[in-house]
């Protein structure tokens, strides 16, 4: 009777895995950067960093196909990973979260290529979906928050949390945005990353995987968040040059 040897089984499939995931994995769809004016400060907005967060992206693309912003610098990335927004799936197999991966020492492929924009801003705005409500989770879910790492710009989100309450005026409690105090860097995110490079960053977390909230509402969430971003440009450009002369 041949004998089993269980270790030796567990190799192969990893070592087929692998050379499978080489063999059928293609290179990753790099995103269209759509860039309006000229000089400083330069402010990036960018969506769809996970596949299963569409709500932004989809607003984002809609919005620089029907708009001219001439007037201000202004990056827009919609569709961070495109891939894994046609999947809508987090992450597809052959690429690496890519909010896991803005490590100087271990860049993705993605991170790699938005490198020279990310590097270059004076502000990065960066909108993602959670999949709860940060009031009603107990603090564990991020969903309907405001966050920056840049305390000058702490007045500012008070004041867009306000207007987001008021625009809308949930009924439901939970639905209520609120800006976040509390200061964490997640190991390889891109909060992390502008952080360590002295880069001000805002994080946009609204509430919206396996839509738990409609679509429908979640567009509209989009368009009035991005629509005070520049409402309040000028006050950005005020504070931008603040932080760069201290």
């Amino acid at each position: 009777m041949n004998s089993y040897n269980p270790y030796l089984v567990a190799i192969i499939i990893i070592f087929l895995f692998y050379c499978g995931k080489k063999l059928l994995c293609k290179k990753p769809l790099m995103p269209e950067i759509y860039k309006f004016g000229s000089g400083k400060p330069i402010i990036v907005i960018m969506a769809g960093t996970h596949g299963n967060e569409p709500a932004p992206a989809r607003y984002l693309s809609k919005f620089v196909r029907k708009n001219d912003h001439k007037k201000n610098t202004l990056d827009f990335i919609p569709y961070v990973n495109s891939s894994a927004i046609k999947e809508n799936r987090r992450t597809t197999l052959c690429q690496k979260d890519v909010n896991r991966s803005w490590k100087d020492n271990n860049l993705g492929a993605i991170n790699k290529y938005l490198l020279p924009i990310i590097s270059k801003a004076n502000l990065v705005i960066d909108m993602h979906e959670a999949w709860g409500f940060y009031s009603c989770s107990n603090k564990a879910s991020l969903g309907q928050t405001l966050y920056t790492n840049t305390e000058k710009l702490d007045l500012l989100l008070h004041g867009i949390v306000g207007d987001m309450n008021k625009q809308f005026n949930f009924k439901d409690p939970c639905m209520k945005w609120v800006k976040r105090e509390e200061k964490e860097h997640i190991h390889g995110s891109l909060n992390e990353w502008c952080t360590n490079h002295k880069i001000p960053y805002i994080l946009v977390e609204m509430t919206g995987q396996n839509n738990i909230v409609p679509l429908k509402m979640r567009m509209k969430e989009s368009e009035m968040l991005v629509r005070l971003f520049l409402h309040y440009f000028v006050l950005f450009k005020s504070i931008s040059n603040k932080i760069k002369q201290n």
